[in-house]
């Protein structure tokens, strides 16, 4: 079968390498993707859809300046995409929230501690260029004003996930291919790739986004997988009617600490869904045990005091942090972008917020001895990739009631 030659191929069809692939043609470079699943595959669609600016890092106390510093400017960044005044355009994106709330918990002693202490010291600390902002109860969201002790606005915007991928895929679906990488290897000045079904590429330039699947296109391209680190998380969900369970994007603080993150989306039928993380899906990242779900409840419970769960579903699912590896196993310091072989360059956005900064990086050393686009995909014979699903359709739910602790 005759191989497709183009100049740069990205792998990986999530956040970072749909960026990456734009960027690059926007820098006049030809491009395509292949993605092995379906676009936004495990990781993108897993995420909450905050673009941070830091305030989630400096709230737990980390020392990494660099890292708030490299992030502090991303929602800016992200409203001038979304308002389709820089490339590529988010405009077709959905916004959930323009913000996203800190609270503190109206039954936690703790909680009336820190809002003397610890939320005045970020708001004035001057490390932030979204710091939170106290705001009058009448606009702090519905379940707030009902179980909240205090709240504070930052302008970090949240976004639809789904919504983010289809406007990012959109433009450039001619190059988005499906394919299963078998091989790989470098002949002469270019990599030449194998895919499942007997299709080649031939590339000068080869580019891994592919999360957790660059271990797999490291080790086939004789390169250390070990590379990357897996830090595991167990997201849980919460389902209702719109009418029981109000939208709410936000931290809960206790301790210092982000004990939940919630995000909500409207799904199909007139529900909403809760994705809940923070420390809970740590917590319970490397364990399945049914217990998780009376943690869930409790969790809730003690975060939003009062609030009924009885008309609610739960449900779970396994999520995964594909990252550089570290020593310490923990979260590194911004983008991670290497050259592990000639033209051959492995890439981990570390948050999805900074996959613009990721994608510059990559088009920066992509660009010298780059080819001209000049491959026509409209009519290449080869299968297309598509949207993957959320992880709320795919979930198996059960009644909150069942949870309910005794």
């Amino acid at each position: 079968m005759t191989a497709v030659v183009v100049d740069t191929l990205v792998l990986g069809g999530g956040v970072a390498g749909l960026w990456t692939l734009r960027e690059l043609l926007d820098a006049g470079i030809d491009a395509c993707l292949v993605e092995n699943a379906g676009l936004g595959g495990e990781q993108s669609m897993q995420v909450q859809g905050i673009v941070h600016g830091g305030g989630k890092y400096a709230l737990r106390r980390v020392g990494d300046v660099s890292a708030i510093r490299q992030i502090r400017e991303m929602p800016e960044r992200w409203r001038e995409h979304r308002a389709g005044r820089r490339s590529p355009s988010l405009a077709d994106a959905h916004t959930s929230s323009e913000g996203c709330w800190l609270w503190l918990p109206a039954a936690s002693w703790l909680a009336r501690l820190e809002a003397l202490t610890l939320i005045p010291l970020l708001r004035h600390g001057g490390v932030l260029a979204t710091p939170p902002q106290s705001r009058p109860k009448s606009e702090w969201p519905l379940p707030l004003q009902q179980h909240a002790l205090r709240a504070y606005r930052m302008d970090e915007p949240v976004l639809e996930p789904v919504s983010v991928i289809s406007a990012l895929a959109g433009p450039v679906g001619d190059r988005l291919l499906a394919g299963q990488l078998r091989a790989m290897r470098r002949e002469a000045d270019a990599w030449e790739l194998d895919f499942e079904d007997g299709r080649k590429i031939r590339a000068r330039a080869v580019v891994a986004c592919a999360g957790t699947g660059n271990a797999k296109i490291l080790e086939l391209a004789g390169q250390d997988p070990a590379r990357m680190q897996r830090r595991p998380l167990r997201m849980g969900l919460v389902r209702g009617d719109l009418a029981d369970l109000p939208a709410l994007h936000g931290h809960c603080v206790i301790g210092g600490r982000t004990r939940l993150t919630i995000t909500s989306v409207d799904a199909a039928e007139g529900q909403r869904v809760w994705q809940v993380g923070g420390e809970l899906a740590e917590r319970w990242a490397s364990t399945n045990g049914e217990e998780f779900f009376g943690d869930l409840w409790v969790e809730i419970q003690r975060a939003l005091p009062g609030l009924d769960l009885s008309r609610m579903e739960l449900a779970d699912y396994p999520a995964v942090r594909a990252e550089a590896a570290n020593t310490a196993q923990s979260r590194p310091s911004g983008v991670q972008v290497d050259e592990v072989a000639p033209s051959m360059i492995v890439a981990w956005p570390t948050k999805w917020a900074m996959a613009p900064l990721l994608a510059e990086e990559v088009a920066g050393l992509i660009v010298p001895g780059a080819k001209r686009p000049d491959t026509s995909f409209n009519s290449l014979d080869w299968p297309r990739a598509g949207l993957a699903r959320p992880p709320w359709e795919r979930a198996e739910w059960r009644s909150a009631n069942s949870a309910r602790p005794a």
